[in-house]
């Protein structure tokens, strides 16, 4: 299998493989993103975009600048949840690996299963699994600190 031979590729490959299942298969949290951004684009006002077409924008001008600041808040907030999901999905990585060769590809998650159920030790498994939210709580805090900050 490639994704054990080559640690370097690991991580394009899961996100590949991600995506593709997540299209394929929609589980709760691709729903939502899948839901999310063409609810978006539908609270732009149609008026706004035809006065960038007037103005002369192109498709890509109009994206940049009018579209995207538009629906700002709901592509932050879903790059929020798509940040807490990517980061405790045990399932890919220990499905395709278990945490590859030499750990090349284990994650908090895997690690915290395989010590907390596999070894036993389900105290360390605990602490090892509630140490991904110090470490997801600062990127959370600063996304929506950003989000509340702007004015759109």
């Amino acid at each position: 299998m490639l994704i054990n031979r080559s640690p370097r590729l690991n991580v394009p490959a899961r996100r590949g493989l991600h995506t593709a299942i997540s299209l394929g298969y929609p589980a709760d949290e691709q729903a939502l993103r899948l839901s999310a951004n063409p609810a978006g684009l539908t609270s732009v006002p149609p008026e706004i975009i035809d006065a960038a077409k007037v103005d002369g924008a192109t498709f890509l001008q109009r994206f940049r600048m009018v579209i995207v600041p538009m629906i700002a808040p709901i592509l932050f907030i879903g790059t929020a949840f798509d940040t807490v999901f990517t980061l405790s999905d045990l399932s890919i990585v220990y499905l395709l690996t278990n945490g590859g060769p030499d750990g090349a590809t284990e994650i908090l998650p895997t690690l915290a299963y395989n010590t907390g159920i596999r070894g036993g030790a389900l105290g360390r498994g605990a602490a090892i699994s509630l140490f991904l939210f110090p470490l997801l709580l600062p990127a959370m805090i600063l996304l929506l600190r950003t989000l509340r900050r702007k004015q759109y």
